[in-house]
């Protein structure tokens, strides 16, 4: 057990040679009681931190009274040690009720204090009791002595105030310590546990008015101390990463894979799509060149009974064949597949208080980064701010701090990840893929396909009005499927878009919740990790946040 006014520092080294150290020796314990014109010799002894703790002859210990000694005087203040490194100076006590310091010093030691009491009448004790029952393992158990505070003034701080008394002791979650030789007066007691680092995890205050210490009594005091929480007010910057669900995924990578599903795609999806804008008998004529689709896969065949390709494989031919966009279509929906995989989104959480003693949160969404798998391993990030969706920043979001865990109450967004699955597409997938496309986007890469068409030296739809005519051989207007084609790929195009749609209302709501550590002990959180959300968006999301400016 140590005990001293306000903690020690750690020895430091002179010169560069090893740490010095300053011990009391005379009295032992350094609680002095002194009647009225009592004196006592306090003695310490001056050494280096190393085996053996040579002593350190001839320097000089400097001695000072620190607080109103009330007449009470140091015969010196300063002393030399002897060869065996003792100094020593003699105290006599004055004629009034007095508690006060006084502290040696020398160089490169931390301070040596004794915490002196005079009086004419028997002196009090406090038997402090700290008891821990917490989860924390405990280094040290510090009980510290206040004549000039009470506990409203001294709330749980990384360095406590500085005390009148503290007494310590190592390697125990309870412990006795007594403070001895006391005025009969009011005091306050806080207790406090740290770990091996020194932080704080634990702390207790008790206030005790004169009436239960009259003269000459030994109070005993149970202390039991509460685990202190770290603050968890400021910012937070967070990294969330959300794995979609399947069956989102799935539904908006569809009508993508549909362009390349069947042996026949995406001629048969083209052909599809122009006979609506054809007449009744051209129609009829177009059916009886295709073969009717297979009523589980929903494919046209490649080949009619008689053997011959069917309408729809010849126009497979011109739309895929060499270095058309066509030929890209399952790499494509291959792309988009990968992207659809995961997302990851920066946000900002601000924590502050919303009530006496009640948390709540702005939670700000700033990017989203999208990612392309093997053979492309491409990512591309998005800055939220720079779109105009209506809402990226949720407010009052309730915070619920239950030990070291921190839960996020329900929030939502308008985050409209269509969106950015669509650049995403476009930045990392159709400028790798299909290079030449301009404009990026559904309807560019549905048109450049029927334009990389070319039959008997027409090109683009005219090619495909080209081996309509000359197959069915039922063409009685010029141009009409070249028209009915060129009409065709906007639907075409609509339906590729259609997964990509802006919200317009919140379409991504979070509910969270991670575990919180103050690493440094400053009584602050430094990191929330590992954190989990629930959304319906995603089959798995995690997070975690570190401490921001």
């Amino acid at each position: 057990m140590t005990v001293s006014g306000c903690g020690s520092t750690p020895a430091q080294p002179v010169d560069g040679g090893p740490p010095r150290l300053l011990d009391v020796l005379v009295p032992p314990g350094t609680q002095i009681g002194l009647r009225y014109a009592e004196e006592i010799d306090l003695r310490v002894k001056y050494h280096l931190d190393s085996p053996g703790q040579p002593p350190l002859g001839g320097s000089v210990v400097q001695f000072a009274i620190f607080g109103d000694p009330g007449g009470s005087t140091l015969a010196m203040d300063r002393a030399k040690t002897g060869d065996d490194g003792i100094a020593s100076v003699q105290l006599t006590g004055g004629a009034q009720e007095r508690s006060f310091l006084v502290r040696a010093s020398a160089a490169g030691a931390p301070d040596a204090e004794f915490g002196v009491t005079v009086s004419k009448m028997a002196f009090v004790g406090i038997n402090v009791v700290l008891d821990y029952q917490g989860p924390a393992t405990i280094g040290t158990l510090r009980a510290l002595l206040y004549t000039d505070h009470v506990c409203a003034d001294l709330q749980p701080s990384v360095a406590p105030v500085p005390a009148f008394r503290m007494v310590s002791q190592t390697g125990a979650p309870k412990a006795t310590l007594a403070f001895l030789n006391l005025l009969s007066q009011t005091y306050s007691v806080v207790g406090r546990a740290e770990d091996a680092a020194g932080h704080l995890v634990a702390a207790g205050c008790v206030d005790l008015a004169a009436a239960v210490l009259p003269s000459g009594a030994t109070a005993t005091l149970p202390l039991p101390l509460t685990d202190v929480k770290a603050s968890a007010l400021g910012n937070f910057q967070l990294t969330s990463s959300f794995t979609l669900q399947p069956a989102l995924a799935t539904a908006a990578a569809a009508p993508w894979h549909k362009l390349s599903a069947c042996a026949t795609s995406p001629a048969q999806d083209y052909l599809d799509a122009t006979e609506l804008g054809l007449a009744a008998p051209l129609v009829t004529a177009i059916e009886a060149k295709r073969g009717a689709a297979d009523a589980t896969t929903k494919c046209r065949p490649a080949t009619l009974p008689s053997t011959m390709p069917t309408l729809d494989a010849q126009l497979e031919s011109l739309l895929t064949t060499g270095p058309s966009p066509g030929s890209q279509l399952a790499a494509i929906a291959t792309d988009l597949d990968s992207i659809l995989k995961v997302a990851e989104i920066d946000s900002r959480l601000t924590i502050g208080m919303s009530g006496a003693a009640t948390l709540s949160a702005q939670h700000a969404l700033q990017k989203v980064t999208l990612s392309a798998g093997p053979p492309l391993a491409k990512t591309a990030t998005y800055d939220l701010a720079d779109t105009t969706l209506p809402l990226i920043v949720a407010k009052d979001v309730p915070i619920d701090m239950g030990g070291v865990t921190l839960a996020l109450g329900q929030h939502g967004f308008t985050l409209g990840l269509g969106t950015f699955w669509n650049r995403a597409l476009a930045d990392l997938s159709l400028a790798t893929r299909v290079p030449a496309v301009l404009p990026r986007t559904s309807r560019g890469l549905v048109e450049a396909v029927v334009a990389a068409a070319m039959r008997n030296g027409k090109t683009g739809c005219a090619a495909v009005e080209d081996l309509v005519c000359t197959t069915t051989g039922a063409c009685t207007v010029v141009g009409a499927v070249t028209t009915a084609c060129t009409a065709a790929l906007d639907p075409l195009a609509a339906a590729l878009d259609a997964p990509f749609a802006p919200p317009s209302a919140i379409d991504f709501s979070l509910v969270g919740q991670g575990t919180a550590f103050d690493a440094d002990g400053d009584l602050l959180i430094d990191t929330i990790k590992p954190g989990s959300w629930t959304t319906p968006l995603a089959q798995s999301a995690s997070f975690s946040g570190v401490r921001a400016p």
